[in-house]
């Protein structure tokens, strides 16, 4: 819920529209100066940032270990392609979506399945849905 909330005071914000007015868009962008090298330096900062605190969270539960991040990224992975590789509201949902059945799942069936589901979900999502359950409406060019 927080991670929502966030996401809409961001794309709310006057930085959120400057980054998402023209994001596909570079050229037209830097023209008109909605994108520039700040703009491009506060994202990677931001995405290290989150990284690192989702690192700091995950670390007492899973325990500080080089399998951490793999286990980490895999799971990331297959939200964002649950939900939409190319939406960000997809890949909030697609967590959620594969949280609540992985819990689900090790709460039910057994704690080694949780992988298992999380892969059979992502293998029936792209037999289903390859863009995802919510991707981004797109606009053709003509």
């Amino acid at each position: 819920m927080k991670s929502v909330v966030a996401l809409s005071l961001f794309r709310l914000g006057p930085d959120g529209r400057r980054a998402s007015r023209h994001g596909g868009k570079s050229g037209w962008g830097r023209a008109l100066r909605l994108f520039d090298d700040g703009m491009n330096a506060m994202a990677w900062f931001l995405g290290g940032a989150l990284a690192g605190l989702a690192g700091i969270f995950a670390a007492p539960s899973k325990g500080i270990s080089p399998e951490l991040a793999i286990s980490m990224i895999t799971a990331g992975f297959v939200a964002a392609v649950i939900g939409g590789i190319d939406s960000l509201r997809g890949a909030l949902f697609g967590g959620l979506i594969l949280g609540v059945a992985e819990t689900l799942a090790a709460a039910y069936v057994s704690s080694a399945m949780k992988n298992a589901v999380s892969f059979l979900l992502l293998f029936l999502v792209l037999l289903w849905r390859p863009e995802g359950l919510f991707p981004e409406a797109k606009i053709q060019d003509v």
